[in-house]
């Protein structure tokens, strides 16, 4: 009853509920704080009217103060009412509005007198209780449950209704979103928000599409009409989410292509239209970007001739290079910024096609290199250098940068830094080669890497100094034609150019003598050491020394001897003239004579040993000489055991005798098979020989096969180690006594 508090709590705050005589108070509390406050005024909230006033009744009252109504017995609140217990009924009100929703009549015969209500809203939630959860009322009889059923059903009608459109939308189902969007659209057209409403009307589908544009078009609102063009045209794709996040993505329509051409139509001719009325340069700005988004969200769509038109007619020529580059007609772009004389901007736009239309980029460079590099050599040079145009071919483009070779500025330092990109980059290419310059020099083709590396060299003969030419020449991974480098080189007197060719091409005594001819006697000795040969070296520092013989300089002789490395003093004396004085190779002189005399002391030692050697060797002789070998009468073979002067026999110094058949079967089965086939044929020789000096020379050359060494201790003793027993030579039946049985 009247003075109870009624308390209901929530994330941030707690809400107050004061029933009081005349009404029931309503306030918040917030509790986020260290210090409670009030985040709202109090209000109260009146009571329900329980009977209508009759006309007597009015008329008594109208003299006074109206009585208000009837304080309840109990009160209890839900996420969204209040609920007000009486004796006859308990009538539920809305907590938004405050509007009465239903009344509950109550029999006392069959609920008894009501007392009380009370509820348990532990489990409530931020948007309204659980489904299901109920208020419990105490009468005379019995205890009593309140069902909540659907009470957030019509909570967005409500909000609706107080034009509380984010609370409207935070309640509203899906069916409903777009009767809310529909309503908030036409409050702000009302209150001349034409721009929100637009994007209101776009996302509702309650008013229909025409109605929506007749709207715009009779308040002549034609920016607010173009927003609700884009906005459904932007609905209708199917990428939605893709173009949304990359604007540069076509869009997709799929079905609804035939639509979106229409809006794309109509929307851009609306722009255009506005564009030529609007006077304020803020709202143009506004328009033209609105035009320019318009333009790229046309793309994939079947009405570029229809947009280009129109563009046209309307006399906004930069729209339609845009449009016709969001469409990939670069052609006409290229066109325009040429006509316009915006060379720089049509660099910038090259630059920024994607990869996928490249091959259509490289047809228009070519078409308009003359034009770009005429006016804008450094970008257009900067552009041609960067890895995106690598599909460029410097050969379609060298023809249209041609600049005379007198031309000192900026075109010629842009023409020879393409031309060295170009060499470098067409080198990469390639991949590596061999290592060798002269090999690669002297196996040479003309391929457009030599073309375009003989005309650099060409420049720089002709424009740059010699150090420059020098060090082109000197690059190993330089490909040119040295035989034109030296004609050019020659012809324009590069003299220090012509010596490093002559040098590349192995024509070192070419070399040298330019070098000298020149004078410069430094490089000469840098070419006289570059052979690999000594001997070639040798005559190459000779001819030096004969040239500085020529120009009187005998004083440069001692240099030539340290620097060559090959020449002596006895080389260089011939060239010293009798009346010169030769006191400045005293040294040279000395330390000459001190080396011939350390090798007549090594050629003496030499001879010496050699001496001792030969010595030695006749001792040996004389002693094998007097050396012999003494056996007895009854020496026995040491094979078959029986004497051994029953026939030819083999005595060694080991004191071994051996009959010479014996021997044979010994030797012959450890012999290699070209050895065996050699002693057969030297027997049979023997056998047919049909002079005694043949018949001895064949016995010879047996003998010595046979007994080269003593079978039982020499080289063939060890051999018999890794013979097998059983071998090819050996008879059968002795064969196969060493036969083992596996059983």
């Amino acid at each position: 009853g009247p003075g109870n508090l009624i308390l209901d709590s929530r994330p941030d705050c707690m809400d107050v509920f004061w029933v009081t005589g005349i009404g029931l108070v309503k306030t918040s509390i917030a509790t986020n704080n260290a210090q409670m406050a009030l985040t709202k005024p109090p209000v109260v909230v009146k009571y329900p009217v329980l009977e209508p006033v009759t006309d007597e009744e009015e008329m008594i009252m109208s003299g006074m103060y109206p009585a208000p109504p009837r304080a309840p017995l109990s009160v209890a609140i839900t996420a969204f009412h209040f609920v007000f217990l009486y004796t006859e009924a308990a009538r539920v009100v809305s907590r938004i509005d405050d509007s009465l929703v239903q009344v509950l009549p109550l029999s006392s015969q069959k609920y008894g007198t009501p007392k009380v209500l009370f509820s348990d809203f532990g489990a409530a939630e931020e948007k309204g209780i659980v489904e299901g959860e109920a208020i419990f009322m105490h009468s005379t009889t019995s205890l009593f449950r309140l069902q909540i059923e659907r009470e957030r059903q019509n909570v967005w009608q409500v909000y609706l209704r107080k034009k509380n459109y984010e609370q409207a939308m935070r309640f509203a189902g899906a069916l409903q979103v777009s009767k809310v969007h529909a309503a908030h659209a036409e409050a702000l057209f009302a209150d001349g928000k034409f721009q929100e409403a637009a994007k209101r009307y776009a996302w509702q589908s309650d008013i229909s599409f025409e109605r929506v544009c007749l709207l715009f078009l009779n308040a002549r609102q034609e920016h607010a009409l173009t927003t609700f063009l884009k906005l459904k045209l932007g609905s209708l794709r199917s990428n939605r989410a893709e173009t949304e996040r990359n604007p540069s993505a076509i869009p997709k329509y799929d079905e609804y292509k035939a639509q979106a051409a229409m809006i794309s139509v109509w929307a851009v001719e609306i722009t255009l239209h506005w564009l030529n009325s609007v006077t304020d340069p803020e709202e143009a700005k506004a328009a033209k970007r609105d035009l320019r988004e318009l333009l790229r969200a046309c793309r994939g769509l079947d009405i570029k001739s229809t947009v280009t038109n129109l563009l046209l007619s309307h006399g906004w020529a930069e729209e339609r290079v845009l449009f016709a580059e969001s469409e990939g007609d670069y052609e006409t772009v290229a066109v325009y910024f040429v006509n316009q004389r915006r060379y720089k901007e049509l660099i910038d736009k090259f630059i920024a096609i994607p990869e996928k239309d490249r091959g259509a980029r490289d047809e228009l460079v070519y078409r308009f290199a003359s034009i770009l590099f005429q006016h804008e050599p450094a970008a257009f040079v900067s552009m041609l250098v960067r890895p995106t145009f690598t599909t460029i071919d410097a050969l379609q483009i060298f023809p249209s940068m041609v600049v005379p070779t007198h031309e000192k500025g900026s075109h010629m330092k842009e023409w020879i830094r393409f031309l060295e990109f170009t060499i470098r980059a067409r080198r990469a290419d390639t991949g590596k080669i061999d290592q060798d310059s002269r090999e690669r020099r002297e196996a040479r083709g003309w391929t457009p890497e030599v073309a375009l590396s003989n005309i650099l060299m060409l420049y720089y003969a002709e424009t740059a100094e010699e150090d420059r030419l020098i060090a082109f020449l000197t690059d190993d991974t330089t490909h040119f034609d040295p035989l034109f480098a030296l004609r050019v080189c020659h012809d324009l007197r590069k003299d220090r150019a012509v010596v490093l060719l002559y040098g590349l091409l192995g024509m070192h005594q070419e070399a040298v003598d330019v070098a000298l001819a020149t004078g410069d006697v430094q490089l000469a000795y840098h070419n006289a050491n570059r052979p690999s040969s000594e001997a070639v070296r040798r005559k190459l520092w000779l001819s030096i020394a004969r040239a500085q013989e020529a120009a009187g300089k005998v004083d440069s002789m001692r240099d030539l001897i340290e620097k060559s490395g090959t020449l002596t003093i006895k080389d260089v004396l011939q060239f010293v003239q009798e009346e010169s004085v030769v006191s400045e190779f005293k040294t040279d002189i000395c330390r000459t004579l001190d080396e011939y005399e350390s090798q007549i002391k090594a050629l003496r030692s030499e001879m010496d040993t050699y001496r001792k050697a030969s010595q030695g060797i006749k001792e040996e002789l004389r002693k094998v000489d007097q050396k012999r070998v003494d056996f007895s009468a009854q020496q026995r073979c040491e094979l078959c055991n029986q004497g051994v002067f029953t026939q030819k026999f083999y005595v060694f110094l080991c004191g071994h005798c051996f009959h010479s058949t014996c021997m044979r079967e010994l030797v012959f089965v450890n012999m290699e098979t070209p050895q065996q086939k050699r002693l057969e044929d030297l027997e049979a020789s023997e056998r047919n020989a049909t002079t005694p000096a043949e018949k001895a020379k064949h016995v010879a050359e047996i003998d010595d096969i046979l007994a080269t060494d003593c079978a039982l201790c020499g080289d063939l003793m060890v051999k018999c180690t890794v013979q097998p027993f059983v071998h090819p030579f050996m008879d059968e039946e002795e064969a196969e006594s060493w036969r083992i049985d596996s059983g």
